[in-house]
């Protein structure tokens, strides 16, 4: 019965997590580490988001080039040939890396805000700018980075629309999801860089 109480238990944070949309239940740190607390609560969990990473994964890339300097995956598909990560998934943590590394935790299978995609997509520039070459990345590198990138090719990466944002992002990563909900979201945070972009120009 331990066992499964610390189960329960596991299953019981993840799900108050998802109640109150706060992906700091999660305890990711700067780092990518989730806190020793949070890894001995969440370990059974942790295993089957592992287990879920391999199927879902099974035969296909772990990271895919959207951009010569722009790269989307899993977080399981982080390596040292990278020389800069951006990672938004927040129920696992990151394995071994001595690149350049960003963590901004975002709930999978949840609409990322407005805010959010703002953070990310801006990050997202900066670390390319800084190191030449990023990977933004996520459980699979299917739903949260998706928006990111899509984010991103909007304001930064010249797609005149989402329509052609998401056609650029489908032929590196085909399996990508973009439920109603998040293009909206997308659509929104990237209207709002835009045109905070446009203002700081003609106020400097």
């Amino acid at each position: 019965w331990l066992w499964m109480l610390w189960v329960s238990v596991s299953l019981l944070m993840v799900a108050f997590a998802y109640l109150t949309g706060n992906a700091a239940v999660f305890q990711k740190q700067a780092d990518g580490r989730l806190s020793a607390a949070a890894t001995i609560l969440l370990l059974p969990y942790l295993v089957g988001v592992r287990l879920n990473m391999a199927y879902w994964l099974r035969g296909k890339a772990k990271t895919a080039q959207v951009r010569d300097d722009v790269w989307i995956g899993s977080i399981s598909g982080i390596s040292d040939d990278l020389p800069a990560i951006l990672d938004v998934c927040a129920e696992y943590p990151r394995p071994r890396y001595r690149g350049a590394y960003r963590a901004l935790p975002l709930l999978d299978m949840v609409a990322p805000s407005e805010n959010d995609l703002m953070q990310a997509a801006s990050l997202l520039e900066t670390l390319r700018r800084q190191h030449g070459k990023v990977l933004i990345c996520c459980a699979l590198g299917y739903g949260r980075s998706a928006a990111v990138v899509l984010t991103w090719l909007l304001v930064y990466g010249g797609c005149r629309d989402l329509a052609q944002a998401t056609a650029e992002l489908k032929q590196a990563r085909p399996q990508m999801v973009l439920p109603p909900e998040t293009a909206k979201a997308v659509e929104a945070a990237a209207g709002y860089l835009k045109n905070f972009g446009a203002d700081q120009k003609e106020n400097p």
